[in-house]
């Protein structure tokens, strides 16, 4: 038996009896702990059949993230081991049928004349030098890079959609008026990002800058002046919430109809033209609203300015059931005005009256 082959059944025993003291061990703590030196001998096995890169991601995100975290929470928590230890055997069967799987995948994999793997030719003698790294590198950005750069689109875009749906339920969930307005704040955030990676540029911003930057913040900052009745807000929760499913439901139809398009006719549209080097959204954006529709848009801004106006004419109004100040009489009042000084003469107390 070659050193190798010692170092390898070495680690090998290491990581079996680290893995079975995992589910064995009635510490969460310790538990975690031998999970990490399970990791770490996988490493080094990995390191000794020169697969560097499996073994540095194992390392770096599995030991150095994942388990440090999930260690450091295990910690924290206020575990209660005798509530542990009653469930485990309510688990037993669904692991023991799991375990039986395993082996059974392990007893194929390597007793190889039952699944014919032995008939596999052997992989070719690696070369003086030769590095998984280096090679796993440049497969990816050559022959790969884009399908890796299509699957790093999905994954951003993917963990960009949780984030927003995790802060819209949030909105709805949270019983705390602010905490909903700052949850509504991260969605819009996100929902920019997103358009911002659908090349609509001027959507991204006009969300950034007008609902973030100017309604939610005007918004949050009323919500904290006011001094809005919580328990009063919870007790309306279930007479709104009729309404809400309806509205819900809508929402969830039409998303439906729309990503699954073979229903409403949209796979037979055809597909938008590549856009060119170069191209602006925000600048095309510009370009037709002050070239072809310059006079919808100059009618639409007379229209709102019209509005403005009369909501402003009619608001300032004077009725008499309304009350009003008025700065003008505010800043030109004097003291006369407000205090009056009056002079009494002193009563003399009767003679003979009870005090």
């Amino acid at each position: 038996m070659t050193f190798s082959q010692t170092v390898f059944y070495v680690f090998s025993a290491i990581l079996l009896f680290a893995a079975l003291r995992v589910i064995t061990a009635r510490n969460p703590v310790h538990a975690a702990l031998w999970l990490v030196l399970a990791f770490c001998t996988s490493a080094a096995i990995w390191m000794q059949l020169q697969a560097e890169f499996l073994a540095i991601v194992l390392v770096l995100v599995y030991v150095g993230a994942v388990m440090v975290l999930f260690l450091f929470v295990v910690m924290m928590l206020d575990i209660s081991m005798a509530r542990l230890r009653q469930g485990f055997w309510s688990y037993l069967p669904l692991g023991a049928f799991v375990a039986l799987l395993l082996v059974a995948e392990m007893v194929l994999v390597l007793g190889g004349r039952l699944a014919g793997f032995h008939d596999v030719p052997s992989p070719p003698p690696l070369a003086a030098g030769y590095s998984n790294t280096k090679e796993l590198g440049r497969l990816i950005y050559t022959e790969y890079v884009y399908p890796f750069e299509i699957a790093a689109v999905i994954l951003l875009v993917a963990i960009i959609a949780a984030i927003m749906l995790f802060a819209a339920l949030r909105v709805i969930t949270a019983r705390n008026p602010v905490h909903a307005v700052l949850f509504l704040v991260l969605a819009f955030g996100t929902a920019s990002v997103l358009w911002m990676l659908l090349e609509a540029e001027f959507l991204a911003i006009a969300l950034v800058l007008v609902y973030v930057g100017a309604v939610m913040v005007l918004f949050l900052f009323v919500v904290m002046m006011l001094d809005i009745n919580v328990a009063r807000l919870r007790e309306g929760f279930w007479s709104y919430l009729p309404l809400g499913a309806f509205v819900a439901l809508l929402l969830v139809a039409e998303m439906v109809i729309v990503l699954g398009g073979r229903y409403a006719g949209f796979y037979e549209a055809p597909a938008p033209p590549p856009l060119a080097a170069g191209y602006s959204n925000t600048k095309e954006l510009g370009r037709l609203v002050y070239t072809e529709y310059v006079y919808p848009f100059e009618i639409a801004a007379v229209i709102l300015l019209v509005a403005i106006v009369a909501a402003i004419a009619l608001t300032l109004r004077q009725r008499k059931e309304s009350k009003y100040q008025d700065p003008t009489q505010q800043i030109n009042v004097r003291r006369e005005d407000r205090v009056r000084i009056v002079s009494m003469p002193s009563e003399k107390k009767e003679q003979g009256h009870p005090e």
